[in-house]
């Protein structure tokens, strides 16, 4: 846990959790984090009891041990108040949910290669929680997502896909119980049609990168299919059979694409197919395709649309650090008073509400708008350097001062005009 952690500003609050931009310094080391602060819900028979942070601490330390580009997951557990939160490396980019947004707003649809590209990365991720070991253990990892969304798929700054909230999802925080908490929030429209039924395993997280890739491909969001067959499969093969030319080499990778997407969310989850299949296939796929790529696509249409988390102005921010004290891997939560409910987090008071509406999936991107620079720099950034000199105290300066150069410049021009006379006559 970092000495000390100052949160920054409020970026988004949901029905799970809030999330804010925070400081945290250890010495004279000081990087950006992401806390995410869980929210509680009622308790009840058959209702979820509470988010388990430590069950996300365990999954995030491992997954850690992998070092792996694609995955960004909670390694510190802290408590504000009485809630839980989760602390992450903070990841500057925008989510796939705000940046399809922003696309659709300026009438700009994916290319096919940009298309295959995420949906790679997030195959690759995926296998790797499950199968990759990690040096001096045994055993792969064996772990699953179990909450895949837009919201929890980022393209960084660079370029690159970063996966998130691995083990921080509702069912990871609140077991199976988070399933029908999900329902009631709105939340499971990626959830596969067994998911209610068994508990879930590696097919859940396909199932849920085929709906997010038929959503690439059709540049809208879909509504959850009906959960019983074979009416899902019959639906879903219209939607796929109509998606757009995806402008890939030759029909020939279309119709493996489509064939690819169609396996992704079939009802039977013994016929969906592996994430390191669907990445090899998606690979293939995406080196033959023409155009762009992803890193070139986003920094002509997506950091556009960055900004940074700079504290409020009005905030003293960095001189006031949060009172965020770390949970040891024994200890306990706290009981919470179940009269409280989830609004009530006063020592998170220091936070500004974020600039732009909050929704149901946190963001770190204002979406729709170029960035716009704080009514004031926070107290920690210089003011601006003055302007650059001119050429002409420049020149003064490199002769001596402003007299000096005025005689100089005299007896330049008096030895101009001697030339003259001689070369051309008076």
């Amino acid at each position: 846990m970092p000495a000390r952690v100052t949160l920054l500003r409020e970026i988004s609050d949901g029905p799970v959790a809030a999330l804010y931009a925070a400081e945290s310094r250890q010495g004279s080391q000081r990087e950006l984090i992401a806390v995410k602060v869980l929210h509680r819900h009622p308790t009840g028979p058959g209702r979820a009891q509470g988010p388990d942070p430590t069950r996300s601490l365990e999954i995030g330390r491992r997954l850690a041990s992998l070092h792996h580009g694609h995955i960004v997951c909670a390694t510190e557990v802290a408590w504000i108040g009485d809630a839980p939160a989760l602390l992450a490396p903070w990841v500057e980019g925008i989510d796939l949910l705000d940046w399809l947004g922003v696309l659709r707003g300026h009438h700009l649809s994916l290319p096919g290669r940009v298309i295959c590209e995420p949906l790679r990365s997030v195959a690759v991720a995926l296998d790797a929680a499950l199968n990759r070991t990690p040096w001096g253990e045994v055993e792969p990892l064996g772990i699953f997502h179990h909450d895949l969304k837009p919201s929890n798929i980022m393209i960084s700054r660079e370029g690159q896909i970063k996966v998130l909230d691995f083990g921080a999802g509702l069912t990871s925080l609140w077991g199976l119980g988070g399933l029908e908490l999900a329902h009631q929030l709105g939340l499971d429209r990626y959830l596969c049609p067994e998911g209610r039924q068994q508990e879930l395993g590696a097919a859940v997280d396909v199932y849920a990168l085929g709906i997010l890739g038929v959503e690439l491909c059709r540049g809208r969001w879909l509504r959850r299919p009906t959960p019983r067959n074979p009416d899902h499969d019959r639906a879903l093969a219209e939607i796929v059979a109509h998606l757009p030319d995806p402008g890939l080499r030759s029909e020939a990778d279309e119709r493996t694409l489509r064939a690819l997407l169609l396996r992704m969310v079939a009802f039977d989850p013994e016929a969906r197919p592996a994430a390191v299949e669907i990445a090899q296939t998606l690979r293939t796929l995406a080196d033959r395709a023409p155009g762009a790529s992803l890193e070139t696509f986003a920094h002509q249409h997506a950091l556009p649309y960055l900004e940074p988390p700079l504290p409020h102005p009005g905030l003293p921010g960095l001189q006031r650090p949060s009172p965020i004290r770390a949970l040891p891997d024994t200890q306990q939560p706290p009981q919470a008073d179940p009269t409280t409910g989830p609004e009530r987090l006063g020592t998170l008071t220091a936070a500004p509400p974020a600039e732009h509406p909050t929704r149901a999936h946190p963001t770190r991107a204002h979406p729709g708008r170029p960035p716009t620079p704080p009514s004031a720099p926070p107290p920690s950034v210089a003011p601006p350097s003055a302007p650059p000199p001119t050429w002409r105290p420049l020149f003064f300066g490199l002769i001596g001062g402003t007299s000096l150069g005025a005689l100089a410049m005299l007896l330049v021009v008096t030895l101009l005009i001697l030339i003259g006379v001689l070369l051309f006559g008076p």
